[in-house]
């Protein structure tokens, strides 16, 4: 029972992550249409250099502040 536990555990860790990377995505596309600068910023801070997200890079602080950079920036 404990393995199947475990086991269950890392694969809602894996969603989780990949729920995590997709709305990081998102948001560095939406910021990409209101703030060229910041988004060169975030490619240069979560990117390889195929423009690919680093996953180790990904965390829900990055994706709130993400998301603050988007509001931040949209015209009101």
């Amino acid at each position: 029972m404990v393995l199947t536990l475990t086991v269950a555990l890392k694969l809602m860790m894996i969603k989780t992550q990949e729920q995590l990377i997709s709305s990081i995505e998102q948001q560095l596309d939406n910021l990409s249409y209101v703030n060229e600068m910041l988004f060169d910023y975030w490619l240069t801070e979560l990117c390889d250099e195929n423009d690919e997200l680093i996953p180790a890079k990904c965390s829900e602080e990055i994706l709130s502040q993400l998301e603050k950079d988007v509001y931040d920036n949209e015209v009101q």
